[in-house]
């Protein structure tokens, strides 16, 4: 038998006793998030199964403290904000578990130390913005879903869109360092700009079809536009990409302009759309010198043809 040990009487707590320990941990959750957030809110009576309490909003939620290094303090989650959820700016926070499951919109621009997506939001309603994230190394944890537009753009960690939503309006991937277009879903109903992105050397992997516009502009390393959508129904551009010698891979259907204009190597038009509804423009395109040079012209040009300064009825 062991010695100099004592049993300690168990602590039972009334109905009203729990009731009071429940309340006060219920005040210490609405202080913290009234100490940290700005917006109304709501806060569940009890704790859920985890014992976590549920907050809730109906408008938007942002963080008020920018120098916050987490979400929640453990005791709470965010269910759904119906409106905007915004952490931006908050250049210490680490993590962005604690998110909302569902958000109208939802920011997290500008946060410095996040690493990874995981926590965001499963379902945003309209646009979520990930942009100036600098640690940003992968998409992966992104929601899924996502009503409006998925902005990703100015972070130069991203080496792929994999993890990317594949449900999604529209996309803006500029200005990282992707190396091709893996990962993108392949139906896009709005736009899809992938502009300013110096390592990208191919479309392979893009969306097959754009709704609006696809961007492609000022991508320094593009040598081919193979992989690119066939169809885009608004505005085609991919102006202004140094290596790009031809126009293979081009879409077929371009219902509004098509512009690749001050493509300094671009030698010859073959691989042009088929059709192409507004204006079709290789202006400032110096290595276009011959009119071989020009075969492979859409069939169709609705408006106009821009070739160096001159323009010609189509």
């Amino acid at each position: 038998m062991l010695s100099g040990l004592h049993a300690q009487p168990m602590k039972v707590f009334s109905a009203s006793g729990i009731d009071k320990i429940i309340e006060i941990l219920r005040d210490n959750v609405a202080n913290f998030i009234q100490q940290n957030y700005e917006g109304s809110f709501e806060l569940s009576e009890l704790p859920n199964s985890n014992g976590k309490f549920q907050a809730s909003s109906s408008s938007d939620i942002v963080v008020s403290n920018k120098n916050i290094k987490k979400l929640t303090d453990g005791r709470f989650i965010w269910t759904n904000v119906d409106g905007c959820f915004d952490c931006s700016g908050c250049y210490k926070l680490v993590s962005l578990e604690g998110s909302p499951k569902v958000a109208g919109d939802y920011k997290c621009g500008g946060c410095k130390e996040i690493t990874t997506l995981e926590g965001a939001p499963d379902i945003v309603k309209n646009d979520f913005t990930c942009n100036e994230c600098s640690l940003l190394k992968s998409l992966k944890g992104a929601p899924q879903t996502v009503g409006g537009t998925f902005d990703c753009s100015t972070n130069f960690g991203i080496g792929s869109l994999e993890g990317m939503p594949q449900k999604v309006d529209s996309v803006i991937c500029s200005y990282t360092f992707i190396r091709t277009l893996e990962g993108a879903p392949d139906i896009i109903t709005g736009n899809f700009d992938c502009s300013c992105n110096p390592m990208l050397y191919t479309l392979e992997g893009g969306p097959e079809r754009v709704g609006k516009d696809f961007i492609c502009r000022k991508c320094g390393h593009l040598i081919t536009l193979e992989g690119a959508p066939t169809y885009v129904g608004n505005n085609f551009d991919c102006q202004s990409c140094p290596l790009l010698l031809a126009l293979y891979g081009a879409p077929n259907y371009v219902k509004n302009n098509f512009d690749c204009s001050s493509c300094e190597e671009l030698r010859i038009l073959k691989g042009a759309p088929k059709y192409v509804g507004g204006n079709f423009n290789c202006s400032e395109c110096k290595c276009l010198t011959s009119l071989d040079d020009f075969e492979g012209l859409p069939e169709y040009i609705g408006k106009y043809f821009s070739v160096r300064y001159q323009n010609v009825a189509g």
